[in-house]
This record gives C-alpha cells, structure tokens and sequence, in this order.
C-alpha cells in the first residue's frame, strides 16, 4: 500500500459517530519530530560578571562589579643625543666570585678543554684560594701553565723548567725562555754537529704523533737506527747511523710543523750510542 494511501475501517457494534477512521501512515509521520535543542555552542556565553574583574581602557563596567582598569601605556617621547646622560662604565665581576671550589675546578677543566688557558689559570687559583687544601687543583693550574706556555710554540719540558726557575710566573718564564741561549745551548743546536752527534731530541711532540709519522719525516735525511717516543714528556728521540744525517735533519726540519705544533730539535746532552 503506498505511502500516502488512506483506508477507512469501520469498528463492529457501534453507532456511526464511533466509526473511527485509521490512516495507515509511515511511523516517521505518526509522531511529531521534536526540536533539536540546542547546543551549548550555540547558546550565547554571557560575560563573566565577578566581583573583580580587570577590563582595558574603553570597556564598560558592568554594574555592581568591582573594575581595575589597567594604566595606559606612556606616550612616547623623542629623546635627543644631548637628552640622555652616559652611563658610568663598571668593571664587570669576576665569573668565579660566588662558585664554590667543586664548581670552580670543573669550569677550569673545561676552559682547558676549550684551549683557554689564561682563563681557566684564573679560575684554578680562584679555586685554591677558596680551598688552600686542593692538591688537584694545584695540578691543574701547574698543568694550566705549561699549556699556556707551550702554546706559544715552546717544548713542554723547557715551559716546565722556566716556570720552576722562575717561581711559577707565566710572563717572566716566557722572558727566560725568549733570551739568547747560552754557549752550551748553542753547540747543542748548531747545525754543523760539532759534538759529532748521531741522536737528536726532538721536542713539542704532540700526543697524536705515531712512529710512523716521524720515520715518514726523518727518513728522506739517512738510514734511521731508530726512534723512541716519551708522549709523558713530549718529545721524541731520533737515532740515525751517521753524523751528517742527524746534521742535515736538524737543518732542515728545524720549526717544522707537525700536528699542529712546531717541533724544536736539538742534540741531545749526551751521546746515546
């Protein structure tokens, strides 16, 4: 039966006015749709109307409700050159006036990490002078010097042995270490071999240097009887198997760079074969 399709029934045993008619029609038209409510999205908010509430300048106040009204920012003004006074230039505080020793010493082994020798210098005798008992400090800041010093393009045992002649004072060991050397100090670093030494000590050897690298460089100057290496002290031994080698070598290689560092070459005290 479609749809929209009426059928009058009639009920049995009554009068005409009982008669009932009944439409067959779908459920969906049988009950009244209801309204949808509505959501709480939207329903308008109304604004929040506490006793203390904070509005811009402009707004209007609710009634009964207690208002802050926020200060206006300032209207800029032109500033001139002759307007503004120069301010007095301070001497900025030292990094390590309120470290403690612990925090002091580890900031110094990370500046001597970073190759700032000077600074973390600094910082180890901030350090010792907050704990005089800190032997590790004190092995840090003699360290501290030596790597200043060696820096400069020094051997490691001389930066040592100018800073135990001279007190432990960087500038007067770098002094010392700049005079012109001794006639002892000549011969051992004359080209020409007068001692008829077959040995030379090579200096600022850094700990990157291999045996390998070294008989690549000494090589090309003589047959090499052979070649130690003392990384502890930075410096190398290099033995060849005649005097004219070892004098060439020097002559040549003397302030070559190698790993970054210039080596210093010179005979040795004391033949060592």
């Amino acid at each position: 039966m479609a749809d929209r399709e009426w059928k009058a029934t009639f009920q049995p045993g009554g009068h005409s006015e009982d008669n009932i008619l009944h439409a067959r029609t779908p459920r969906r038209c049988r009950k009244e749709r209801r309204t949808r409510p509505p959501r709480l999205r939207d329903v308008p908010r109304r604004p929040p109307q506490g006793r203390h509430r904070v509005l811009h300048p402009g707004h209007r106040p609710l009634t009964g409700a207690t208002i802050a009204i926020l200060p206006t920012a300032p209207t800029p003004t032109a500033f001139s050159a002759s307007t503004i006074a120069p301010s007095k230039t301070r001497t900025p505080p030292s990094p390590w006036t309120r470290c403690s020793p612990s925090a002091t010493l580890a900031a110094a082994w990370a500046l001597m990490g970073l190759e700032r020798y000077p600074e973390a210098q600094e910082a180890l005798e901030k350090a010792i002078h907050l704990d005089p008992s800190d032997e590790k400090a004190r092995r840090h800041l003699k360290e501290a010097r030596v790597c200043q010093i060696a820096a400069m393009g020094f051997a490691r045992d001389r930066a040592a042995w100018a800073l135990e002649k001279k007190g432990d004072n960087v500038e007067a060991a770098v002094e010392a270490l700049c005079e012109p050397f001794s006639s002892k100090l000549d011969i051992r670093t004359e080209p020409s071999n007068p001692g008829g030494f077959r040995s030379l000590w090579v200096g600022n050897i850094q700990p990157a240097v291999t045996k390998k690298e070294l008989t690549r460089l000494f090589a090309p100057f003589g047959v090499i009887h052979s070649i130690r290496i003392l990384h502890d002290r930075y410096c190398a031994f290099v033995n060849y198997t005649d005097e004219s080698s070892a004098a060439r070598a020097m002559e040549e290689l003397q302030g070559h760079s190698l790993c970054g560092a210039s080596l210093e070459i010179r005979f040795p005290d004391r033949k060592l074969f």
